[in-house]
């Protein structure tokens, strides 16, 4: 699954007629699905920074 996140800003300027409208996509990342699978290991980030 993934999910978009975006910045929009409405940007009024001295002399322009019109407001500048920004759209910025602001990326994150994706959110896997949760899946369960048969004999796959649980592995937590502290347990991997201990082993460096």
């Amino acid at each position: 699954m993934d999910i978009d996140y975006r910045l929009n800003f409405v940007v009024e300027m001295v002399g322009e007629p019109e407001p500048l409208e920004l759209h910025l996509p602001l990326v994150i990342g994706t959110v896997p699905l949760h899946k369960r699978m048969p004999g796959a290991v649980h592995v937590k980030f502290s347990d991997l920074r201990e082993s460096l």
